[in-house]
């Protein structure tokens, strides 16, 4: 169908906008009121992205209500409703409760509802699964070469050419670490992980590099415990799945668990 095809390409653009805000356009550029609408603490660029798709992809969800063969039932359907259904409740609870207009009470839960964008996210990794898997990798790889510059420049030169958020800048300022862009490698590389551990391979030298250059990161200008013991965490896991066989039941059940 050609409608679907559209929808599709649509779909693919506004994932790549989607990963653009989340990485801050890799902190290439920015201003106060760039921040004010894609930052930690405001989605409102993301929501704006989210409910474009949401109703690009609505027409084949209806088509698909119709269609028992195509029909999705994805795990986390029931649970993303559920969590919409509790929230628009405690929407008007709080409405209520504190004697605030719905419009006030929205204003301070507006980014909710951004769990939606599971649904057409969903649709699009079934019908294009490779372009999903690669984007988000390239812009991973692309974020971290940025930030590993970066970290060369500051070393040599003191300078500092990336723009970062106010929280960003405020770490900076006080203690000197790079806070910006780790949440999102954390997940590319747990994803990184997951994708070998489905496809039973072992990483790649660029997947390999990508996790070494993660770690010197983390370490020598992240400078958080946190961030790389999670690190550490996630390349056990990854080195314990392609070993785990060696292991009897009991020993990976404890290891999973821990």
């Amino acid at each position: 169908m050609l409608s679907v095809k559209i929808n599709l390409v649509f779909q693919k653009a506004l994932y790549l906008i989607l990963l653009l805000l989340q990485v801050n356009f890799f902190n290439l550029f920015g201003s106060q009121n760039f921040y004010q609408m894609n930052s930690d603490n405001s989605k409102v660029l993301v929501l704006l992205l989210v409910s474009i798709s949401v109703l690009i992809w609505a027409p084949i969800a209806i088509t698909d209500l119709f269609n028992a063969k195509e029909r999705s039932n994805h795990s986390f359907n029931w649970l993303i409703i559920s969590f919409l259904f509790c929230w628009i409740a405690v929407l008007f609870g709080s409405s209520s409760v504190y004697q605030i207009s719905l419009r006030k009470a929205f204003n301070f839960s507006y980014y909710y509802p951004i769990v939606v964008y599971f649904f057409p996210f969903a649709w699009l990794v079934k019908s294009d699964f490779s372009f999903v898997l690669k984007s988000f990798k390239f812009f991973a790889y692309l974020e971290l070469l940025i930030l590993l510059t970066q970290d060369l420049v500051l070393s040599l030169s003191g300078k500092l050419f990336l723009s970062f958020d106010p929280f960003g800048q405020q770490m900076f300022m006080d203690s000197g670490r790079i806070m910006a862009g780790n949440d999102f490698l954390l997940l590319a590389c747990f994803i990184i992980v997951l994708a070998r551990k489905l496809k039973h391979t072992l990483p790649s030298y660029l997947e390999v590099l990508f996790f070494l250059g993660l770690v010197f990161h983390l370490f020598f200008f992240t400078k958080s415990r946190m961030l790389f013991l999670l690190m550490i965490a996630i390349l056990g896991v990854a080195i314990f799945f392609n070993s785990s066989k060696g292991f009897t039941k009991p020993v990976r059940l404890i290891f999973y668990v821990s």
